[in-house]
């Protein structure tokens, strides 16, 4: 049995990833990410140049929320909490809803509401960044808020009798029928059930709350049994009754569940090493590995059928962060030495290719054969939550390891 990564080696990964975060990540945010005294710009490209006219998106506002709380927590650094201040502000006068509760979907550049609804996805990510801002700042009513709209979305939206949720509501919270930006409304999606499970798993630690713990050992269920296939992917689509009604793999969800299991298990007053969790755990992993890993360059293609090679090769910048996640965490519980070594080329191709070492920030995304496809910086999607989340993990974890 060969021996594992050494002490240096592991803080030398560390080392890289925290100065790339601070310079290449954190640093443009602050450079190009500010609008005027109290703003986020909704779009900027590659060079730093905004987008004045486009849209703010909720789930821009509640990451960069998230991030720079995290950030702040890690490093103590008042430039990080005072992002984090600036988002909250931005996030209960643009965004929240006083008459009814909950938050808006999309605002206009200057702040008038353009799509009034509520949709879970949104809302699960508002409570992820009221709880670590509240963990960050020690701040109790930014916490008391995090669980009333807790139990408000789940008086309304929890299916009492088939589990898990309905996710598309209207301003005043009557259901959504059609479509909406994340699926079919009258179905259940992994995606929105998956930050649910981060956010109440999030929620929990800082609250300690009863109901939030029962609804995500529901949620951590349902992964087990539901959506998460014994073959190692996940529905991404269910019937309300449970039925599935996709067979495909989005490998950056299926391992970005992974390790989000292990997170929720620990939440749990579980050990990490678990069976349910680690089996689950790395049957999505392996199953991206052996069909959706870009053996030549290292990293994770987008998408394949259940049971075969990918057929979407690009590679997105949020599968690669999550990816260098998932590779560590099972690594940690495992110690098999797959995962360490996937794990290393994932952040070689990272830091190699998809990081922008002229201008900072990532890609959006990498063809097959590691060239940039899409240089855009900041979306209403494209935030420094997925790959600012990726580094301090890296950090936390490999500090961890060389710990022993």
């Amino acid at each position: 049995m060969t021996s594992g990564p050494t002490r240096s080696r592991l803080l030398g990964w560390r080392d890289r990833f925290e100065a790339h975060l601070r310079k290449d990540i954190l640093g443009f945010w602050i450079r190009h990410g500010l609008q005027g005294r109290d703003g986020f710009q909704g779009a900027v490209d590659r060079f730093g140049d905004p987008k004045p006219e486009s849209r703010r998106s909720l789930v821009l506002t509640a990451r960069i929320l998230w991030t720079f709380s995290a950030a702040a927590r890690r490093f103590h650094d008042d430039k990080y909490s005072a992002v984090a201040h600036r988002a909250l502000r931005v996030l209960m006068t643009r965004f929240h809803d006083r008459r009814y509760g909950g938050w808006y979907w999309a605002t206009g550049a200057g702040g008038r509401v353009q799509d009034p609804n509520k949709y879970l996805y949104g809302l699960s990510y508002a409570i992820y960044g009221l709880a670590e801002y509240g963990m960050m700042a020690r701040d109790r009513p930014a916490l008391a808020l995090a669980l009333r709209e807790f139990r408000r979305l789940d008086a309304v939206a929890h299916d009492r009798a088939r589990g898990g949720y309905h996710e598309a509501f209207t301003r005043g919270w009557a259901p959504v029928l059609g479509h909406y930006p994340i699926g079919p409304a009258t179905q259940r999606s992994a995606n929105t059930h998956l930050h649910l499970l981060e956010a109440y798993t999030t929620l929990l630690r800082a609250t300690g709350d009863a109901k939030v713990r029962d609804r995500l050992a529901e949620l951590r269920a349902l992964f087990f049994t539901r959506f998460a296939n014994p073959a190692g992917y996940t529905h991404e689509f269910m019937t309300a009754d449970w039925r599935p009604l996709t067979f495909e793999s989005s490998y950056g969800h299926d391992i970005e569940l992974g390790w989000l299991l292990q997170e929720a298990t620990i939440a749990l007053g579980e050990p990490a090493d678990d069976a349910t969790t680690v089996r689950v755990a790395r049957e999505q992993v392996d199953h991206a590995l052996r069909f959706g890993y870009n053996r030549p360059l290292g990293g994770f293609f987008e998408r394949g059928p259940a049971m075969g090679r990918a057929t979407k090769r690009s590679m997105n910048w949020w599968s690669q962060a999550e990816g260098l996640v998932a590779l560590l965490a099972l690594y940690a519980t495992t110690r098999d030495a797959r995962y360490f070594r996937a794990f290393e080329r994932t952040a070689g191709l990272v830091l190699g290719r998809l990081a922008d070492r002229e201008y900072g920030e990532w890609y959006g995304y990498l063809d097959e054969r590691g060239r940039p496809t899409r240089t855009m910086k900041i979306t209403p999607w494209k935030c420094p939550y997925h790959n600012g989340r990726a580094c301090l993990e890296i950090m936390r974890r490999t500090e961890a390891l060389a710990a022993g």
